[in-house]
């Protein structure tokens, strides 16, 4: 095998080239996950290169962690999630799964090597697999980009592949009709029951809402206030309780007065003092196979891909309900329901028909009766502008 290493002194070298010359810029060696390898100098000068290598030994004897030697995708999925975890994003759980898919599909290649034909290859390979729809893929591929655009800024690659997105049509929201409510509720525990009345009423997100403390309600002023961190949109999230959320508040208060080991203001069926609850969902707990049976026993569709109905549907239902009566502004509705922006809010309004036919039927009645007031006003006017018959001349007979 021909030399491909040429020591010009110890901890520098010069390597091959293709055209089999000996290349001018110096290289040295480093110690990477217990592996050693060759790291350029970047430079042809002997001294500067001494220096490159001076630093580089300093950084490993220090402990400070060195660039992988070959930095795979799953290297950068892997510092995304670094990154979530650093910032203590709720998103957390949900990229995991995103990068665990990635990981299985192309998490041995090379970062550099990473194209965007191979990219398309993975999404149709997940859609001949027909296990995720098309708007999974995009969430998924998201991630991909969010992962690659980090290392790109934190020097790690030079470029980000190009990630393509598919067409997609969003599974829209759904109203949960106050009579579907009511026959899931005879099948639900208690403790959910109550999350969904207030869900219906404020339309404030599953984790939120779970996540709630009693110290973050004012009873003089009836008003909940969420800090930052625990909205999604990192800002706090203040809203007034009218009549209907604050007389099941209210009793939640009480309720959680002779609990005073746990904060929040809705509680599972296993709190108890000393026992851990749910990072995500507080003291209620994750109640998925309570509402998917319950479902199922009414007769429902079963999940959201199904057509059935999910909990995330109330915040549907609540924001098509505050603007059904008119009263409300898209803004207004906004404060309520946590929305960033009145377009989401508008994405959220599913469309009352009833409430909208009343509207409609009221329009018309006023229609009308602004019509019978203006048909009275000019039909005087119109019959005096007729000329009478007797006052017509008969026409000559030639």
């Amino acid at each position: 095998m021909a030399k491909t290493i040429l020591q010009v002194e110890p901890g520098l070298y010069r390597r091959l080239t293709k055209a089999g010359t000996w290349g001018a810029k110096l290289w040295y060696t480093t110690v990477v996950d217990g592996q050693t390898v060759f790291r350029s100098t970047k430079t042809a000068d002997l001294r500067d290169a001494r220096k490159v290598r001076a630093l580089a030994v300093a950084a490993v004897e220090n402990g400070t962690p060195q660039p992988k030697a070959r930095l795979l995708v799953s290297h950068v999925l892997d510092g995304l999630l670094e990154n979530y975890e650093t910032n203590h994003l709720r998103s957390l759980q949900t990229a995991r799964g995103h990068v665990k898919a990635l990981t299985a599909a192309i998490g041995n290649i090379p970062a550099g090597k990473l194209k965007t034909k191979r990219i398309v290859a993975m999404q149709r390979a997940w859609q001949q697999a027909g296990t995720v729809t098309n708007v999974t893929i995009n969430r998924r591929c998201e991630t991909l980009r969010h992962a690659f655009n980090l290392a790109v800024r934190g020097g790690e690659l030079a470029v980000a592949p190009y990630v393509p997105r598919l067409k997609a049509q969003s599974i829209l929201g759904k109203y949960l009709p106050g009579g579907v409510q009511a026959v899931l509720a005879e099948h639900l525990p208690t403790h959910v029951v109550t999350l969904m009345e207030v869900g219906r009423l404020i339309g404030t997100r599953r984790g939120q809402l779970s996540r709630t403390e009693r110290t973050w309600i004012d009873p003089e002023r009836r008003v909940l206030a969420w800090p930052p961190d625990e909205c999604k949109n990192d800002a706090p999230h203040v809203i007034p309780l009218d009549e209907a959320a604050w007389a099941i508040i209210e009793q939640l208060l009480a309720q959680g007065a002779e609990r005073p080991w746990c904060p929040y203001l809705f509680h599972g069926p296993r709190c108890a003092p000393g026992r851990a609850p749910s990072k995500r969902w507080g003291c209620i707990g994750d109640f998925r196979t309570p509402w998917e049976t319950a479902c199922k026993k009414v007769g429902l569709p079963v999940g959201r891909k199904n057509g059935g109905y999910v909990f995330h549907h109330l915040r549907n239902t609540a924001v098509t309900d505050l603007l059904a009566s008119g009263k409300l502004s898209a803004a207004e509705a906004m404060v309520i329901s946590g929305h960033k922006t009145e377009s989401m809010v508008k994405h959220y309004n599913m469309g009352n028909l009833e409430a909208l036919r009343e509207r409609l039927e009221a329009a018309r009645l006023e229609t009308e009766r602004m019509q019978q007031r203006t048909d009275a006003q000019h039909a005087p006017h119109a019959l005096s502008q007729k000329t009478p018959l007797h006052s017509v001349a008969p026409a000559r007979s030639t």
